[in-house]
């Protein structure tokens, strides 16, 4: 299943190539186990000619930290080293528009 998150503002830690490495969504930290594509689409080209405003979109496989599991039987909470891996669309606003913030990662979608 897809679920489409069209813009919502994340926390990205990038490597020296400003490739994603780590991301917070909704209070959780996940860690990026591979760049599965990476592209680039031109901003809104058709209405502003001097416009150099772009998005760099990657598929990342990531894979959530400090995964906690509640027992229901028990209450008993158990930390576990990792949840499953999951397929996430990440993006980062670059350019020089004046209505959109510069260099802002957001998530796009999140495939189960």
């Amino acid at each position: 299943m897809v679920r489409r998150y069209r813009g919502a503002v994340i926390a990205v830690q990038v490597n020296h190539k400003k490739e994603p490495t780590r991301f917070h969504w909704q209070g959780r930290q996940y860690q990026v186990q591979a760049i599965t594509g990476s592209w680039v689409e031109r901003g809104t080209w058709w209405l502003r000619s001097s416009s150099t405003e772009y998005r760099v979109f990657y598929r990342v496989e990531a894979v959530q930290l400090n995964y906690y599991r509640v027992e229901k039987k028990n209450y008993r909470v158990e930390k576990r080293k990792s949840a499953s891996i999951g397929t996430y669309y990440l993006s980062m606003s670059v350019g020089t528009s004046h209505d959109q913030p510069h260099d802002q990662w957001a998530l796009e979608r999140v495939m189960d």
